[in-house]
């Protein structure tokens, strides 16, 4: 890891990154009881964090651009659905700047982790933050979900499959199942990050011909007002 990008930043002194990383390791302790960031993930979160604000000057990653923002709207937003994880091999649909496949990944060590994103820019982005954080859970590919095969990229073995498939605000949910469904295990589960209602959305899903059962959970940013809507879906097709 590159432990200058924190040391020599201009944007935050040394003092103002150890107390973003505290109140980072605050707040994440509100998701669930026992949730605990160790010094060295805490670490990484900030470097990750400067990391995307450099590049996002040229390529436009995300619209949140401060450091207090990406704190609270995309790292805290991304570990709420921890809890909600079952492993062991996961998968990030439209994995964009990373949310939330790399923090999830820093939290969950013991989970291999997928990201999937076709877009260039975002994927070499990706590639460049697991080479600087050398996370050796996680593997990056650049493909469309519909068209990925995950066993044909690596040559294992085929009877590997996704427990759980996440996606952050990326197409509707009927479109992402449907694109991922060749990808997820018999027993797996879809995990959608929704910010308004999608009840209109889990109709459509009721009324398709997938085997699945529909759970939704109403998630809340430590520290925010904004809530999140979490619809889970578990498969129920047997392969």
């Amino acid at each position: 890891m590159e432990k200058s990008l924190i040391m020599n930043t201009k944007a935050l002194s040394k003092e103002q990154w150890t107390k973003w990383k505290e109140q980072l390791g605050l707040e994440a302790k509100q998701i669930q009881p026992g949730f605990h960031l160790s010094s060295d993930v805490l670490e990484k979160m900030a470097v990750y964090t400067e990391l995307l604000l450099h590049w996002n000057r040229a390529y436009n990653l995300t619209a949140i651009d401060t450091y207090e923002g990406i704190r609270k709207l995309h790292i805290l937003d991304s570990l709420t659905i921890a809890p909600y994880i079952i492993g062991r091999y996961i998968l990030d649909v439209g994995s964009g700047a990373g949310f939330p496949g790399i923090p999830l990944a820093l939290t969950l060590p013991q989970y291999k982790f997928v990201l999937l994103d076709s877009n260039n820019k975002k994927v070499n982005f990706l590639r460049h933050v697991v080479r600087n954080l050398s996370l050796s859970n996680v593997e990056v590919f650049q493909e469309r979900a519909e068209t990925f095969n995950y066993y044909e990229n690596n040559n294992i073995d085929k009877n590997i499959c996704f427990n759980t498939i996440v996606t952050r605000a990326t197409g509707s949910i009927l479109e992402i199942v449907a694109a991922t469904k060749h990808l997820c295990c018999a027993n797996g589960q879809w995990l959608f990050m929704k910010g308004k209602n999608p009840e209109s959305e889990i109709q459509e899903m009721t009324s398709c011909k997938f085997a699945v059962t529909i759970t939704t959970q109403c998630l809340k940013i430590p520290g925010e007002e904004v809530s999140r809507n979490l619809v889970c879906i578990k498969n129920q097709i047997q392969k």
